[in-house]
């Protein structure tokens, strides 16, 4: 939440969506747009971020550069 936070507090921040797995750790934090996901299976269609910052979790993904696309 800190990060999404921040984010959502710089000037040209359009929208900031904040994910996590977790019910209880999406719940803690205040951001507008919250959506709980499993990061290998994305529900963005192609070409929707500008931009995708994640902090401690990409590393678990088994297919990252599947992720990645």
């Amino acid at each position: 939440g800190y990060a999404s936070t921040q984010l959502s507090n710089r000037s040209g921040s359009l929208r900031v969506i904040d994910t996590d797995i977790s019910l209880e750790l999406i719940k803690q934090n205040n951001s507008k747009d919250k959506i709980i996901l499993d990061e290998e299976n994305l529900p963005f269609a192609n070409n929707t971020f500008d931009l995708a910052i994640s902090i401690l979790n990409l590393h678990q993904i088994n297919d990252l550069p599947g992720c990645l696309i």
